[in-house]
Order: structure tokens, then C-alpha cells, then sequence
């Protein structure tokens, strides 16, 4: 539900949405209104305050044409999102608009912190076997990684925090562990921090978070400023440990927890926070009255209005922030001081209005729909308007009522969408509760706020959180589809030692215990690179996501990067090509998680069907002789290049063994064209080595035509041409080789792993 669609649920209910008996019994007021006892020597003073009071409370009926004599910025001053941000991130992706808050400044900052407060825990007494011995300073990337993860975390829910990286793959499968292992996660929360203890005054119960709260305030108001419309209400961060300063609020969803006052504007975003603390003074001043002031300090004095409940709302707030040219509309509790006992007493019918108004401006409405609603406003008559509700009745409501339902929806708004990805509920303490809040968050959604605004259009905030995942943890394993692959490929490295398969031993283990899995378990001399663990082949791929590599025992250099992006270029570009290779036509699909690149043909064509790609065969290259009938967009084509570029492994069949330099021919070169340079150009040497190498050139290509006559699910000539790779008068090279896959095999990009197996060469004979 978005935010406009909770502003329309609330303008149409027939009967009052407000909530007019919140007493918030645990906020204990320091000072009283009634307990403000003057000293004689200034009764006389205060009498004719008083006296000057009451003639500006006297209440009369209120004026028709009653209107605020405030006016929105009269002084031009700029207001909404900072222009410098505008120009800056017009193009900007969710990970930019992120870093306006979550910048560098605040990582340092957590980094230090927590190296420090890691240090500290060192320096105190450790049992030898802790695990705080096995700590290594955090580095700004971890940290950004370890947030991503806590973030990933909020998107997946699971029991606990040792459940991602369970190794139950049907129940508790999560990537997770890919990125940082459990006992490292676990370390960098309990050693999480974000001030220096040894500054801590005892007085001062948030100096754990000040520091971080400040820089996120400032961050938040630079970025934008209000406009008209203001809102501010509590807000709660569940917590049910010990703290001395946890709030019990019947009527919230967490009724235990950690209260915020939150300062909210148009498009649900965040300006202004404050964490309550517990008690604190404030002279001749309600407490209520005192957090508005301060929290809204920077943008009075410029006719926004401010929308607040009865908790805050009250004459003496209404004639405060008039006095700094700013409206108040909101609800009022009728037991408030000087309210109009003309309205507060009357008893009305359904449907009935009485509204009183004061000389300053001040009205002061009641209205019976259901039940009796007390609001006061400095910018509102008696006026009356017709809406129609959800059931399609035409209900006439004070227009006061219809404006405050929209303007104090922006802090329900606000904790609507913080409530879909709350992270780590359990077992942490207050503090990290609330850094991970401001952070994880406020930060977000103010960051979505900007980037719905700025780049003109809608994101579903999962969608955003996702993308924010992605790019905190910055690694070559995400890639464009959704799915995660190990950066480095597993591969199994011969070594002299000897030891147990890692899977078989854990197989046996459960089968019959330790002695019988030592036992049973073979012994190999294969190790994983990555994993440096023991396994057997058969064990290995099933237990990776792997590739099983096609390799020449008599190659000893590869085509470099460079190169092979050449040779993908010119294939690309050129206009005519050897009608006998295959190419893929199209093998882009389109989902919800991104692009997802098939290779048609395979061994399990039928469940490649299933995912449903553009075109559902491999066309014959016909380039040259008529265009192919699903010719694809020079964009297409270039995903289609980078996919393969950067993504895929590489493959090389060698059919004349020589070691040798290897240069490559452009694909439009053919053997016929090769044969027809005249001999008077070449050199005498290099037509010896041309009739020498020339038996091995015609039979490479003869084995090329016929792998590309074949047409079926197990062989497929791929066409990305590294083939046209001959010895010519021109070229130090005797070596004829090209790119052919014999199977492709891949899983559901659902399952949130992609694996790619190609076999062995299969040469035809």
C-alpha cells in the first residue's frame, strides 16, 4: 500500500480514523501546567500577562470567510530536494542515492569504532579459546558488506541467525555464506559500535548513538527541505530487553520498544528525529510542546503547517508556532487548558458541527460522526466538505478533518513501509536496535523518497532494498540475473598430500558415525582452490557450482582477453560470413529478475523450453544472403557480447597439436581465400611452411563442415567465431582451432543458483 492509497483508504472512511484517546501513560510530564505557582513579587507582572491572554482567548463564532494570515514562503527561499543533488543524481542508480546517507564518512566511522571497541574487549580478560582471538580490524568494504548482509537478512526472515548459514539446503538455503562465514558475522555484531566508550559521560543515556544520529540528521537535511506540509508523531523500534528508558504503548504494533519522535514531509521521507530518553524538564513548558519546537526549530518562521495528535496538539502549541509564522492543525484532547468549554461541553448528533475561534486565529472544532472528534486548527473555518467513502456514500465532513487525515498520514506511511523488512529482532542491544534503524531504514527510505522524485518514477521499496544488497556487497558474484555465482571458480588442484573427501566423510558420518566414516572414506589427492578441501570428483561438482573446463593437455597458451573481445567485435560487425556456421539468434529472455541468457539446443532442450526465450531454435547463419528473419537491435546484440565476454567461460578445441604463436584471421577469411594469395607475395619460407602444414589445415577444415552439418540436441556449432584461426602466407601460426560446445546445462533461475557444465570435447570422426 502505498502512500497514496493510505491517504485515500483514510479520506473515505465514513467514520473518524484518528486516534483521539491515546494517553501514553509511560511519558510522565516533569512540569504540569497547573503546577506553575508564580513568586509574589511578580504576581502583578503575570496578572497583566494573564489579563492580555484572555483577551486574546476570548471565543467567538468563527468567520466564514475566515483565512490564515500566514503565507507559505513569501521570502522565495528554496525549498524541496537540493538542487545539487539533482543535477548530480538525474541518472543515478538506488546505490547512489543510498550513499548521500550511507557515505564514506559514516563508514569510517563505524569502522573506527568497532576496531576500537574490538581492541578494548582484547585488552580485557579472554578466555584462551574465545573467539574475539581471532579478530582482524574491519575494513570499510567489509563493513559496507556486513550491512548488506543484516539488510539481505531483513528481506529473508528466518528463525535465527545461525539458520542462513545452516547446511540444509531444502529448509534454510541461503547464499549467505558465500560472502561471510557465520563466526566472522557473529564477531563484527557483537563488536559493532559507533562511539568511543571511554568519552561516555554517565549523565548522558544516547551517547552511544549521538554521534551517528547527528551526521544522519545533517545528511538528511541537506539533501531536502520541506515544503508546505510538516507531521510529527512517535514512532517505535521493538525492543523487549532491559532499558531504563523502554516504552510500553498499548496501541502499537510493538507495544515494547524504543520510542522515536520523527519529523516527516511530503513523500514519506524523514528530516527530523529524536529519541526519547525518558524524563526532561522544561519550565513553564509541556513536554509535548517542547519536542515540536524542537524538532521543527529549522523550518519555522515560514508558513509550512504542521499536522500533529492530541498528544501534542494544544492552545499554547497553536499560539507558539503562530508566533513563528506556522499553522497547526491536529486533534485535541479535551481536557487540554484553555479549550473553548462552549465546544468541549456541547453534545452533538451525528453529523453536527460547533466551532469556536479565538482573536488570534485559533479554531477550535467539534464533529460527531460516529463519535465525537476535538481538532484545532490555524488555518481552518467551520467550512464543511461532501467526499465519497469506500462504499460509495457521499459523507459531508469538516474540511479540517479531510486535510489532517492527508497530512498525518505521511508518518503512518513512514512506519507502513519500515515494517516489511525489520532485521535482527533478537539478540542485540539497544543501541545497534537503533543504529540498524537509522541506517537500514530511515536511510533507505529516504533514499527511495529521492529517487521516486528525482528520476520521475515508481520502485517497489523490496526492489530498491534488493538493489541496495547488491551493491553493498560490491562483489564480481552478482551478477545482472539475480543469481550468485562464486567470483573465482572451484576447481580441484592435484596436490602431494592425501586426504579424506570432505562429502564422502560427512556422507559416512551419518550412516554410521566417526570410526565408521574413517573407515569407509577413500582417500584422494584432489583439493578445491577455493573451498582448500578434499574431494573426489564425483563429489566435487555435485557439491559446487562449478564448471567442468574442456582442456587441451598440449595447449599452453590461451587467446587473451583482448584478444577474444577482438575477435567477438569483428564477428559482430562484419557483413557476410560462412553460411555453414551456426549462430544463436536469440537467446535473451526477459523476466521479472532481470535478463536470463539461454544456449537452445542442448541436452535439456525441453526444460530450456519451458523458460520461454524469444525465438526457440538456432538459426543458420545466413549473413550475406538474406537477412535472418529475427534480426536483432544493436543493443540486443551487445548484451548479447558482454553476456558472453564477461560472464561465460571460455573453451578451446585444438585439432592441430603444435605449440606455437597464434594469431587470428578476421571471421570473413576462408581457407579459398587464403589458398589464392599469389605466390610472387610470399616469402620462401613461408611457403615451405604452407605445404608443409597443408594436410593439417584441409582436415581441420573438413572437421568443421561436418560439425557444422550437424544438427541435433548433443552437438551445436556455437558460432561467437574463434574458429578462423589458419596459417596463412601472412601468419606465424600452423594452428587451426575453434570454439564448439558439446551440452549446456544450467538450473532454475529461481532456485537462486546458476550452474554451467560443458563437457568434455567430443570431436566426430
Amino acid at each position: 500500500m502505498d502512500e497514496q492509497s493510505i491517504s485515500n483508504y483514510l479520506n473515505n472512511m465514513s467514520d473518524w480514523s484518528g486516534d483521539d484517546t491515546d494517553d501514553d501513560d509511560d511519558f510522565s510530564l516533569v512540569n504540569d501546567e497547573d503546577d506553575s505557582i508564580p513568586n509574589t513579587d511578580e504576581v502583578s507582572s503575570i496578572t497583566i500577562q494573564n489579563n492580555n491572554q484572555n483577551l486574546e482567548r476570548v471565543w467567538n463564532d468563527v468567520d466564514d470567510a475566515f483565512q490564515s494570515r500566514i503565507l507559505f514562503n513569501q521570502t522565495n527561499e528554496t525549498i524541496g530536494i537540493n538542487p545539487d543533488i539533482i543535477d548530480c543524481l538525474s541518472e543515478g542508480t538506488p546505490f547512489d542515492f543510498y550513499s548521500l546517507f550511507l557515505d564514506d564518512e559514516i563508514i569510517q566511522l563505524l569502522v573506527e569504532e568497532t576496531n576500537l571497541y574490538a581492541a578494548e574487549l582484547l585488552r580485557s580478560v579472554v578466555s584462551p579459546h574465545s573467539r574475539l582471538k581471532q579478530w582482524e580490524n574491519v575494513t570499510p568494504t567489509e563493513m559496507k558488506k556486513f550491512l548488506g548482509i543484516i539488510m539481505w537478512m531483513g528481506l529473508c526472515p528466518k528463525p535465527s541467525i545461525a539458520s542462513y548459514w545452516k547446511t540444509n539446503n531444502i529448509i534454510y538455503i541461503s547464499n549467505i555464506p558465500k560472502f561471510m562465514k557465520r563466526k566472522r558475522f557473529e564477531l563484527l555484531l557483537r563488536t559493532f559500535h559507533c562511539s568511543n566508550n571511554t568519552l561516555c559521560p554517565p549523565e548522558d543515556r544516547l551517547f552511544k548513538v549521538n554521534k551517528l544520529l547527528d551526521l544522519l540528521l545533517s545528511k538528511f537535511k541537506m539533501a531536502r527541505a520541506p515544503k508546505q506540509y510538516m507531521c510529527i508523531n512517535e514512532s517505535m523500534i521493538p525492543f523487549t530487553g532491559r532499558l531504563s528508558f523502554k516504552q510500553y504503548i498499548q496501541n502499537k504494533t510493538h507495544k515494547y520498544g524504543i520510542k522515536l519522535f520523527k519529523l516527516c514531509i511530503d513523500n514519506f521521507y524523514t528530516v527530523g528525529i529524536k529519541i526519547y530518553a525518558g524524563k526532561e524538564a522544561s519550565v513553564g513548558q509541556r513536554v509535548s510542546t517542547k519536542v515540536v519546537m524542537e524538532m521543527a526549530e529549522d523550518y519555522l518562521d515560514l508558513g509550512r503547517t504542521m499536522y500533529t495528535d492530541n498528544w501534542y496538539s494544544s492552545y499554547d502549541l497553536a499560539s507558539e508556532l503562530l508566533n513563528r509564522s506556522t499553522n497547526l492543525v491536529g486533534t485535541l484532547r479535551s481536557n487540554r487548558k484553555n479549550n473553548p468549554k462552549e465546544v468541549v461541553n456541547k453534545k452533538l448528533k451525528k453529523g453536527e458541527v460547533i466551532a469556536k475561534q479565538c482573536n488570534k486565529g485559533i479554531t477550535v472544532l467539534k464533529w460527531k460522526d460516529k463519535r465525537e472528534v476535538l481538532m484545532i486548527s490555524t488555518k481552518h473555518s467551520d467550512a464543511q466538505s461532501t467526499i465519497i467513502n469506500k462504499r460509495g456514500k457521499e459523507i459531508i465532513k469538516p474540511q479540517v478533518i479531510i486535510d489532517y487525515n492527508k497530512g498525518k498520514g505521511l508518518v503512518d506511511v513512514t512506519d507502513l513501509r519500515n515494517s516489511y523488512h525489520n532485521t535482527l529482532r533478537k539478540t542485540v542491544k539497544w543501541y545497534k536496535k537503533v543504529v540498524f534503524e537509522l541506517l537500514l531504514n530511515t536511510s533507505v527510505l529516504n533514499a527511495l523518497s529521492l529517487y521516486e522524485e528525482i528520476r520521475q518514477e515508481k520502485m517497489d521499496i523490496t526492489v530498491f532494498r534488493e538493489m541496495l544488497v547488491i551493491s553493498l556487497l560490491k562483489s564480481d558474484e552478482m551478477t545482472l540475473f539475480g543469481n550468485i555465482q562464486t567470483a573465482k571458480y572451484h576447481e580441484l588442484e592435484k596436490v602431494k598430500s592425501r586426504g579424506r573427501c570432505f562429502a564422502c566423510y560427512k556422507e559416512m558420518m551419518l550412516q554410521g558415525g566417526r570410526d565408521h566414516a574413517q573407515k569407509i572414506t577413500r582417500q584422494v589427492t584432489t583439493k578445491c582452490n577455493v573451498c582448500i578441501k578434499f574431494f573426489c570428483m564425483p563429489c566435487f561438482f555435485n557439491e559446487h557450482n562449478a564448471v567442468k573446463k574442456s582442456q587441451c593437455n598440449c595447449c599452453k597458451a590461451k587467446i587473451n582477453e583482448n584478444l577474444q573481445k577482438t575477435l567477438f567485435d569483428i564477428y559482430w560487425s562484419i557483413k557476410s560470413h560462412d553460411r555453414y556456421v551456426s549462430y544463436i539468434s536469440s537467446s535473451i529472455c526477459v523476466t521479472e529478475s532481470g535478463l536470463q541468457f539461454f544456449l537452445l539446443y542442448t541436452k535439456r532442450q525441453g526444460l530450456i523450453k519451458k523458460s520461454s526465450s524469444l525465438a526457440h531454435k538456432v538459426t543458420p547463419d545466413k549473413r550475406g544472403h538474406y537477412e535472418p528473419w529475427n534480426k536483432k537491435s544493436p543493443h540486443f546484440i551487445q548484451s548479447v557480447i558482454d553476456h558472453i565476454i564477461n560472464k561465460l567461460p571460455l573453451y578451446e578445441s585444438h585439432y592441430c597439436r603444435k605449440e606455437t604463436i597464434k594469431k587470428c584471421l578476421p571471421p570473413h577469411y576462408t581457407i579459398q581465400l587464403t589458398l589464392a594469395i599469389p605466390t610472387q607475395e610470399c616469402k620462401i619460407e613461408l611457403l615451405n611452411e604452407r605445404k608443409i602444414h597443408q594436410d593439417e589445415v584441409e582436415n581441420a577444415y573438413e572437421t568443421k563442415k561436418r560439425d557444422a552439418g550437424i544438427n541435433s540436441n548433443e552437438v551445436c556449432v556455437i558460432s561467437f567465431n574463434l574458429q578462423q584461426c589458419l596459417p596463412t602466407s601472412t601468419l606465424e601460426s600452423s594452428i587451426a582451432f575453434y570454439k564448439r560446445f558439446t551440452g549446456f546445462n544450467y538450473k532454475d533461475i529461481k532456485s537462486g543458483m546458476l550452474s554451467m557444465e560443458v563437457d568434455s570435447e567430443k570431436r566426430r570422426e
